[in-house]
């Protein structure tokens, strides 16, 4: 993992990269938010509903597949 935060394929076969949180979750949280998971062969947006730090609705609003390497 380390190897590939710092110089990425070129000496890993793991893809990262930095992502940064500022601050952690409270339980007082309420709106809408959007969520994106970028997971190894699919990119999900989804939309989540939270009030009083509680996920009330979930909604997957687009799916794509993807891959970084050539076959």
């Amino acid at each position: 993992m380390e190897q590939g935060l710092k110089d990425g394929l070129k000496s890993s076969s793991l893809l990262m990269e930095n992502t940064y949180v500022p601050e952690l979750i409270n339980g007082s949280e309420n709106g809408k938010f959007l969520a994106l998971d970028l997971g190894g062969t699919n990119f999900r947006v989804m939309l989540l509903v939270i009030e009083n730090g509680k996920i009330t609705k979930e909604k997957v609003l687009a799916t794509v597949k993807y891959s970084f390497y050539k076959k």
